[in-house]
């Protein structure tokens, strides 16, 4: 028997029988198999809490890399209205039906049949779920930006920083190029455009407002489905969101929108933005006085309705693309002068994880104000923003060679470059508008300068440099929970990366790290190898060059970026970690608070 015959018969104990792809996905050529694979179609009957529910159950993969469907081609009476998890397939008059529980799913597609009995059930669950009018609610709160459906036929992205008070913000248009056309939304949307690597025509398309999420509030949809038109909009929005909707009408009744053309809407929603697109009439031109502006209400929102587009909006400022994968309660480095000496193997990967924590960021944050009377005799909230400028400090005097390009983040294109100025190109094309300050000099240069951070990285990987700057930051009395300095480095052949953290003089300094004793040369307090040959030299010409895969600076960088991440948690701990490899001769990995030990020349001395 044959895993088709195999599965045909399975299913035909639930009650599905094997049929024939529906007319109408055959007409509109919608659902194929994957690469022509599989075409199984079987029809039957999923049960709930309320009675069967007919449904196709299509399997374009036996492998499931593309997983099966569910489709329903007539609700019954319990569903009727607007549903999460049911979306009508273009122009087909069927509906599709998102079963959410795919991770079980996949735990049991080595045996398709059981895989195929785990959705039949999961769909069951989902449909009794989405009957209820209570977790309907629940979901459409959970998935709002999705089951908002955008139907706009550019890809939106939206670079505002969420402020108390809508804002007026300017668009452009990027052409497609092969893809879908890109709007622009933003204070500075030819920035935005560089933030993203657009090089294709801009042209100007109409103003946005951008409104924030009124506390309490939360924007979800009702039975009645997403909003196709202005009309049902300020109904939908004067329901589920009583305040937001008179921001949104406080807009509407100002003529500027009108002398503007303000024809795009985006609302905070949790961490994302959702929107439409209305196209204005020309008569919206003429609108000046109140009274125009109520007739223009009057007929296109409460009247005759104008359509609508819906539109998702992707998030481009610093505070989501920072913020996105962070705890909650972990501040990242945005605002901060942060210190990196090092530019080499670990500083470089370094570099790149810093700014992904907000590094060379700003800080922005609102205070709200009242503006003076307007021209229509009323007041509205502005917000005034203040910005605290972060800056990542690059410093490194070496240069760029063919010998680091095996291990380094830079390639051959940076070769002959100082470290400092290559890295710093390198992230600005990464991350258009992060401030990166270049030092391609010695330490020596902003040594007396170090009240100006709030953290040093020390990635030199020097011995000798990490017992001088330990000394000197203790000397200056730098130290406190506020600053941190920070070692990382890696052991002989890159089997063991190691971080040592110092926000207090009561804590073990670089020189702790050994052990001292008259007359004996000073030990490794935390041997990394028993074996003696993973700190044997290579043999590329140069006497003290070791060689490691770039694996090895990675996780040095890995392991240097979760110390930081606890100090901004507000915790080192632990203050010494050290991360171990799997191999012959490698010590077990270490985590633990170091103190100042006794006699250390470098707490002491």
């Amino acid at each position: 028997m044959t895993l088709v015959e195999s599965l045909t018969s399975h299913l035909a104990i639930e009650g599905f029988v094997r049929t024939t792809r529906p007319a109408v996905f055959k007409a509109a050529a919608l659902l194929t198999g994957a690469n022509g694979r599989e075409d199984l179609w079987y029809f039957g009957s999923i049960p709930t809490a309320r009675g069967p529910v007919g449904a196709y159950l299509f399997i374009p993969d036996l492998n499931f890399v593309d997983p099966p469907h569910v489709l329903v081609p007539e609700r019954p009476s319990w569903l009727a209205g607007w549903r999460p998890h049911l979306r009508e397939i273009d122009g087909a008059g069927i509906e599709s039906l998102c079963f959410s529980d795919h991770e079980k799913f996949q735990l049991l597609a080595h045996s398709p049949s059981a895989a195929i009995f785990r959705m039949i059930e999961d769909a069951g669950e989902t449909l009794n779920r989405i009957a209820q009018p209570d977790t309907v609610l629940e979901d459409s709160k959970r998935e709002m930006t999705r089951l908002w459906q955008s139907d706009g036929a550019a890809t939106v992205f939206l670079d505002a920083a969420p402020l108390d008070t809508p804002v007026q913000c300017k668009t452009l248009m990027a052409a497609g190029n092969g893809r879908s056309p890109r709007l622009l939304v933003g204070f500075d949307p030819s920035a935005l455009a560089k933030k993203l690597g657009i090089t294709t025509a801009l042209t100007l398309s109409h103003d946005a407002v951008v409104y924030p999420q009124v506390a309490g509030e939360d924007i979800y949809l009702t039975s009645d489905g997403p909003p196709k038109d202005l009309g049902m909009f300020a109904r939908w929005l004067k329901t589920v969101a009583p305040k937001t909707f008179a921001l949104w009408h406080a807009q509407m009744l100002s003529a500027s929108l009108y002398k503007t053309r303000a024809a795009y809407h985006f609302f905070k929603c949790g961490t994302q933005f959702i929107g439409y697109f209305v196209a204005l009439p020309t008569t919206a031109r003429r609108v000046r006085s109140a009274k125009d502006i109520r007739e223009f209400l009057a007929a296109h929102v409460y009247g005759v309705p104008l359509p609508i587009k819906r539109l998702y909006a992707q998030r481009m400022d610093e505070e989501y693309l920072v913020r996105r994968n962070l705890e909650s309660d972990t501040p990242d480095l945005r605002g901060l002068q942060v210190l990196l000496i090092g530019a080499g193997a670990i500083g470089g990967f370094l570099a790149q994880t810093l700014v992904q924590l907000g590094a060379g960021g700003s800080l922005v944050s609102s205070k709200s104000q009242q503006s003076p009377t307007n021209a229509e005799g009323r007041r509205r909230n502005t917000s005034e923003p203040s910005k605290k400028v972060g800056t990542l400090h690059i410093c490194d005097r070496d240069i760029f060679t063919n010998a680091n390009v095996g291990r380094h983040i830079l390639g051959t294109q940076s070769i002959g470059e100082l470290k400092a100025d290559a890295v710093r190109e390198h992230l600005q094309k990464q991350r258009f508008g992060v401030s990166i300050n270049a030092i391609p000099r010695g330490f020596e240069t902003v040594e007396n300068d170090l009240a100006a951070y709030d953290l040093i990285i020390d990635a030199t990987g020097y011995e000798t440099f990490g017992r001088h700057i330990s000394k000197l930051v203790r000397a200056a009395n730098w130290l406190k929970p506020s600053r941190l300095l920070l070692h990382v480095w890696l052991e002989g052949r890159g089997g063991v990366v190691r971080c040592l953290s110092q926000d207090k003089p009561s804590c073990a300094c670089y020189s702790c790290m050994m052990i001292y004793a008259p007359s004996i040369e000073p030990r490794h307090r935390f041997p990394a190898y028993s074996d003696a040959a993973w700190n044997i030299h290579g043999d590329d010409g140069y006497a003290t060059m070791t060689p490691f895969a770039v694996s090895a600076p990675m996780a040095a960088a890995a392991l240097a970026t979760d110390a930081v991440l606890s100090w901004r948690a507000g915790t080192c701990s632990p203050r010494f970690r050290s991360r171990s490899s799997e191999g012959d001769g490698i010590n077990p990995s270490v985590a633990k608070d170091l103190v100042a030990t006794k006699g250390c020349p470098g707490c002491n001395g």
